[in-house]
């Protein structure tokens, strides 16, 4: 039934939206209303789009060296699970909400280019440092070991284990630019036009599909240049033996705690206390609770019921056998496209059906075809991370490959699964792109009320809501922390069961 449902999902909210975007356009018969050719405007908005995300990875690459650091030393989530939350936390607040707050603190007239560049770098450095991080606990442990024989810890960071992981830092920059290639809301919000933007408009403005799809070509093709030049970097970081690193000292560990603080205050504390001192009062708390509190909650339901399909469509998967491998390139390649653009697939498939059109089935859906990608890559966590010992033993004892992947794998990795809920979930409540075209008339979206307020400069409900937005996202940050902790509370390094995982996620 899992590998069933799993397959209808699948099915319906990424093969047929892309087989219904390509027979829409070829049923039709019409070419783009601005013929087949890129204009002088549309490269432009290319180019810009390539240069803000380059150097927005560029720049969280170098901030997120401090929390390689931490995430290498501590070696396993058991280990370290306060450190690992401080570091993961930025990643579950919606970016937008960096944007406006950085709006706050910076002077008036601070360039929207680099305060795009700085909201990015600050949101999105976790995910470099946690890719970072890990392939130094799987390979290039023993060499920092011997390293510091003749160096501090930090020569042997930089001049040992860096260049050892180059791929790791290849494939962590080709991620973070295809991601901030397609990202809408943090540029609209800094003011910039970018090519996304221009997309979105060309998707609400023509009823053809065509219209859409051309114009998005340009992007795809650079955003898929970039998700293989990831695939392979990976694929060479995926070489050689785990090297589980030492256990970090206590004295240590309350430095590795005062860096990952400072990181988070920085990232987190300070747009955030903009809101709070600026713009932050209880009466229009209470009051952006009166007025949107119910499309609030709409929002927040919405997006966590897009993390729970996601996370059951990573189990799903992983339990359909060999074909997943091609389940979770095409949903990787489909969900890294312009939101636009899957928006508009969607749409174009989904109009005929009464049942789905003019329904928040349909939003959930975008959520779904956007971020389930998410759920599948945690789900491959997972089961690499898991013993093969028990795993073999399960089989041999009569366990089927279903049974295997729920009652082992998932049973021991359930702390990762949980985080990619939250995080899908928090990238579907900020999802501006693919909401806007798929908006229902029953369901008003708060990430389009937020844009709604930026444009007319109602900075109290904007701030009030964009506190809210941060208040709701606090259990998805305790709760991510409860399920890091549990792994070494179910038996961690120091425990004479062993650990959960007897070997560094990832």
């Amino acid at each position: 039934m899992l590998v069933a449902a799993g397959w209808a999902v699948f099915v319906l909210v990424f093969v047929l939206p892309a087989v219904g975007l390509a027979v829409g356009c070829l049923a039709e018969q019409v070419g783009p209303r601005d013929g087949f050719s890129v204009s002088p405007r549309q490269w432009g908005l290319l180019g810009r789009s390539v240069c803000l995300a380059a150097l927005g990875t560029a720049a969280a690459l170098l901030l997120s060296l401090p929390g390689a650091y931490v995430v290498g030393r501590v070696g396993r989530l058991s280990r370290g699970p306060w450190l690992i939350a401080m570091l993961i936390a930025p990643l579950l607040l919606p970016p937008m909400v960096y944007a406006f707050g950085w709006e706050r603190l910076l002077p008036v007239g601070f360039s929207g280019f680099w305060r795009c560049v700085a909201v990015w770098a600050l949101w999105s450095w976790p995910l470099p440092a946690l890719l970072i991080g890990v392939g130094w606990s799987r390979s290039a442990g023993a060499a920092y070991s011997g390293a510091l024989l003749s160096t501090s810890p930090a020569g042997a960071f930089f001049r040992v284990v860096l260049p050892s992981l180059v791929p790791h830092l290849i494939a962590s920059a080709a991620i973070l630019w295809v991601i901030l290639l397609g990202e809408y809301s943090v540029p609209h919000a800094c003011g910039l036009m970018v090519y996304a933007t221009e997309l979105l408009g060309w998707a609400q403005e023509s009823v053809h599909p065509i219209d859409t799809l051309w114009p998005a070509m340009p992007l795809a093709g650079v955003v898929l240049l970039g998700l293989l030049l990831a695939v392979g970097a990976w694929r060479g970081a995926a070489l050689g033996e785990d090297v589980v690193t030492p256990r970090v000292e206590q004295w240590r560990s309350r430095r590795l705690i005062g860096g990952a603080g400072a990181l988070l205050a920085v990232s987190v504390g300070l747009p955030l206390a903009a809101f709070v001192v600026k713009s932050g009062s209880v009466e229009a708390m209470v009051l952006a609770l009166r007025t949107h509190g119910y499309e609030l909650g709409q929002s927040l339901a919405l997006a966590g019921l897009a993390g729970l399909v996601i996370v059951g469509l990573g189990l799903s998967v992983a339990v359909g056998g060999r074909a997943r491998g091609l389940v979770l390139v095409w949903s990787l390649v489909f969900g890294a496209l312009p939101g636009a653009l899957v928006g508009e697939a969607i749409l174009s498939t989904y109009r005929p059906v009464t049942l789905v059109y003019d329904h928040w089935v349909m939003v959930v859906m975008g959520y779904v075809a956007r971020f389930g990608w998410i759920g599948m890559l945690a789900m491959a966590v997972v089961e690499r991370a898991a013993p093969d010992s028990v795993c073999g033993q399960a089989e041999a004892d009569g366990a089927d490959a279903a049974a295997v992947t729920l009652r082992i794998r998932a049973a021991m990795g359930w702390p990762v699964l949980v985080f990619a809920g939250c995080l899908a979930a928090t990238l579907s409540l900020a999802e501006l792109p693919a909401s806007t075209l798929l908006r229902v008339p029953s369901v008003q979206l708060i990430a389009i009320i937020l844009i709604e307020k930026f444009h007319r400069f109602e900075d109290g409900m904007l701030a009030s809501l964009s506190l809210w937005l941060v208040l709701s996202a606090i259990p998805a940050v305790v709760f991510s922390v409860v399920a890091l902790r549990s792994l070494r509370d179910e038996g961690g390094s120091d425990s004479p069961r062993g650990g959960a995982f007897d070997r560094p996620v990832f």
